[in-house]
């Protein structure tokens, strides 16, 4: 047996140690794509994508409407700032603002886009976690839509539309006829999309319907939209639009290879019931042969339409907010709240009110209390929300602070 001498093993030892720590060094890890990348470092981030939600493109440019945002995805940032090149020379960059990050989704940042934008670049920056500067791609040329605005003095509104879409004052002039109607038969003004984008796919019609509802001529009526004859009646809560507050619903139909979305938001002004709607109609793909017409992008129709809706506001300078119901006359009602014991009427805040407990509702999107009268199954849980289904009627002898009393009704429980 060969015997190494002490002084060759510990440079061996030496030598052997380098190559090893260089291998290890210098060793490369597959990616989830299969690609090749050098190990991580902890807290270092990236910028995965920004985009304009919604926008189009025409050319080289980049086009949003009314109520479009920038949207950033990232990883392990811990601020996200977008900034743009205007046009025209010798301008120097300018900062939009600071994004902020979106609670409802995980590394997604948000910022609202103005209406007066024009650049030749626009992109996102900030710093991670370990305080690199990290950048993200260059969208290019970034600009707002152009879009009319019309002003109907006879009805107190006006609203805007982009290119591409075109505005009737009466029903005779849709030039698109469609099995499902997307313009109202009520219509004081209808905007539909008039281009040629989406020829060869199932989009039947689309448009935004500005309306009176004569016959719905109260408070209660207006905002009642359990009617049989209403497409739209999910409740989507209050949406408000230019500081004014509509009340809103959505649902849709379908008949013989057709179907429609809708949503529609309604505001009682100047003793009318106004009602914007949305609608889009479009025809089962499954009806034609393979191949022969493709699926239109129906998220982007939809939020098309809604940035038009989104621009409608009354000209007049009358308070348009929703108030408390009337209850003159009686009218079936659905609403939604939280049993409570009613406050007493002319009690200010932060006096004590008497110990007995009426129970009463409190409707959620209002905060106007309701009187409950003959009730068929009660709930006395004063923390509970509930639907109750009944007759409102007026309730003016009241002690409570209430706006009406809803008689006869059916209570569901709100999980």
């Amino acid at each position: 047996m060969q015997i190494l001498k002490k002084g060759f093993m510990k440079k061996y030892f030496v030598i052997a140690s380098i190559l090893l720590l260089a291998a290890g060094c210098s060793s490369n890890v597959k990616n989830s794509n299969g690609g090749v990348s050098s190990p991580a470092v902890q807290g270092a981030g990236k910028i995965v994508s920004i985009y304009i939600d919604p926008s189009r493109q025409e050319g080289n440019w980049t086009l949003y409407s009314s109520g479009a945002v920038v949207l950033v995805r990232e990883e392990n940032m811990q601020n996200v700032e977008i900034k743009y090149l205007p046009t025209g020379t010798g301008i120097k960059e300018v900062s939009l603002g600071q994004a902020v990050s979106l609670s409802s989704q995980k590394g997604v940042w948000a910022l609202s886009l103005p209406k007066d934008l024009l650049a030749v670049s626009l992109w996102a920056e900030g710093a991670d976690l370990i305080g690199n500067k990290v950048k993200s791609q260059d969208l290019g040329n970034v600009g707002y839509d152009r879009t009319t605005v019309k002003a109907d003095v006879k009805n107190s509104y006006s609203i805007e539309y982009p290119q591409y879409f075109s505005y009737i004052a009466n029903l005779a002039d849709l030039k698109k006829d469609t099995y499902l109607p997307v313009c109202s038969s009520e219509m004081v003004g209808c905007i539909y999309y008039s281009g040629d984008e989406y020829k060869g796919t199932n989009l039947e019609a689309a448009a935004v319907s500005v309306n009176i509802l004569k016959a719905l001529n109260s408070e209660v009526k207006c905002y009642n939209f359990k009617v049989e004859t209403n497409e739209a009646q999910l409740d989507e809560g209050v949406s408000t639009i230019n500081g004014t507050d509509f009340y809103s619903a959505s649902g849709g139909g379908g008949a013989v290879g057709h179907y429609s979305k809708v949503q529609v938001y309604r505001n009682f002004h100047n003793g009318k019931c106004y009602e914007v709607t949305q609608t889009v109609a479009g025809t089962n793909v499954e009806d034609y042969e393979p191949g022969t017409i493709k699926k239109f992008n129906s998220d982007e129709v939809w939020k098309r339409l809604s940035g038009i809706v989104y621009t409608f506001k009354f000209t007049d300078m009358v308070s348009q907010v929703p108030v408390s119901v009337p209850v003159t006359p009686s009218v079936q009602v659905s609403l939604t709240g939280t049993i409570v014991c009613l406050p007493h009427k002319n009690v200010k805040p932060g006096q004590p009110q008497t110990l007995e407990c009426a129970i009463g509702l409190k409707e959620s999107v209002t905060g106007k209390y309701y009187s409950l009268t003959n009730t068929k199954n009660p709930v006395f849980d004063t923390t509970q929300k509930v639907n109750i289904t009944g007759t409102l009627k007026a309730d003016t002898g009241s002690n409570y602070d209430v706006v009406g009393a809803v008689d006869g009704g059916v209570i569901t429980i709100v999980k």
